[in-house]
């Protein structure tokens, strides 16, 4: 479905676009810091899978915006997959710490 790009939306999807380059480039900073490390730096596993769920929900975002209703429910079922798996990679990373 088309939809006319009125200023608002369009400086909505910009915005949305670059949130998304700056955590692609945090979670490729974090890494190459837990390979670097040789897994002392896995305490950031955890948040390289919570800015994987961010990425998704700011993308299912954009797909609601476009009226992609299914597509958009897939990208927030894949992003509370990611939050799900960041508890627990939190909780057995962190807790023996």
């Amino acid at each position: 479905m088309f939809v006319a790009s009125n200023g608002a939306y369009r400086r909505t999807k910009i915005v949305i676009d670059w949130i998304n380059i700056g955590i692609g480039a945090a979670v490729v900073l974090m890494a190459a810091a837990i390979f670097i490390t040789g897994g002392r730096a896995n305490f950031l596993l955890p948040l390289v899978f919570f800015a994987g769920a961010g990425i998704n929900a700011l993308h299912a975002a954009k797909k609601f915006f476009r009226f992609e209703r299914k597509k958009g429910v897939v990208l927030v079922l894949i992003a509370l997959l990611f939050a799900v798996v960041t508890v627990a990679s939190a909780v057995i990373l962190w807790s023996g710490q």
